[in-house]
């Protein structure tokens, strides 16, 4: 379906970015920040399309922490 296929280029989009930008992490910034980096794994290792809005939701309510 479009809406699946339209998942699949966001959630492919979110992983190489989230690869990108965890590779620049430091120690302590992951430390820090440990429950918002296992929302990012989460979201980089699921492979199911079902699974992808609760855990993007998740990660945006991060957002006002910045």
């Amino acid at each position: 379906s479009e809406f699946a296929t339209e998942d699949e280029k966001v959630h492919a989009k979110f992983v190489d970015g989230a690869t990108k930008m965890k590779a620049k992490l430091t120690p302590e910034t992951i430390a820090r920040e440990r429950e918002l980096f296992g929302v990012i794994d989460e979201l980089i290792n699921s492979n199911k399309f079902y699974e992808h809005e609760p855990l993007i939701e998740r990660f945006l309510s991060f957002k006002n922490r910045y």
